[in-house]
């Protein structure tokens, strides 16, 4: 029974002995790497594309949204680029993402708050309310109601509004947007050989996988007056 519990005792501190032989290695391993910087996944697979945003120019204005896609982008002007468009030149990960341009109409501040008003606004009482009034007791007489004011008819009200919408330009939202369409796993697998040979070698990098690396916006030197960043 002794020599037994001697047996297993030994075999317990060899297994010890083993497991803090093989954490001293990996810990020396570990302080031997060397950080070699930043390495960016899937840089064999950039492509670039342009994506136009066409408008009709004095008709509308195009308030470009910067996002993290788009955030150190700046408006260039490009003679070769058509009046009336927006270009973007987008350079992008094809395995990742499939650019596009996300656009709407912005409507004016004064139009949500005549809606609201109108909503809130209370009913009007009927002037001709006979509430209180005991019984066999005449009513007390009205004043006389003032002559009715010249209104203009809906057509008029129409075109005039028309006419005002008209002269006002439309306020058109443009930003960049992306479709995800790849797998960052399948990414890092592509790449495995690229991070074993660099922890061969001692080597040990901040991978990133690349989505869009470069955005670029053109608009023709004549349009460049109805397109601005919104603030």
């Amino acid at each position: 029974m002794h020599k037994a519990q001697k047996i297993l005792g030994a075999i317990f501190l060899g297994g010890v002995l083993l497991g803090g032989i093989g954490t001293g290695i990996a810990l020396v391993e570990y302080s031997s790497l060397v950080y070699a910087g930043e390495r960016m996944i899937g840089e064999e697979n950039l492509a670039v594309q342009e994506l136009d945003y066409s408008f009709t120019p004095g008709q509308e204005q195009i308030k470009i949204i910067k996002n993290h896609l788009s955030s150190g982008a700046i408006l260039e002007t490009d003679s070769t680029v058509p009046e009336g468009t927006v270009r973007y030149i987008v350079t992008y990960n094809k395995k990742t993402i499939r650019p596009e341009l996300i656009f709407w109409e912005d409507e004016p501040e004064e139009e949500w708050e005549e809606e609201a008003a109108m909503e809130t606004a209370p009913f009007p009482e009927p002037a001709n309310s006979q509430e209180g009034s005991e019984p066999g007791q005449t009513p007390p007489e009205m004043p006389p109601e003032p002559p009715e004011a010249t209104t203009a008819s809906p057509e008029q009200d129409g075109g005039a509004i028309l006419q005002q919408q008209e002269e006002k330009p439309k306020q058109i939202l443009l930003r960049l947007g992306t479709d995800y369409i790849g797998s960052e796993f399948a990414l890092f697998m592509e790449s495995k050989d690229e991070i074993l040979t660099g922890l061969k070698e001692k080597k040990i990098f901040d991978y990133k996988i690349a989505y869009i690396t470069d955005v670029k916006i053109l608009v023709n030197p004549q349009s460049l007056q109805d397109v601005s960043f919104l603030q």
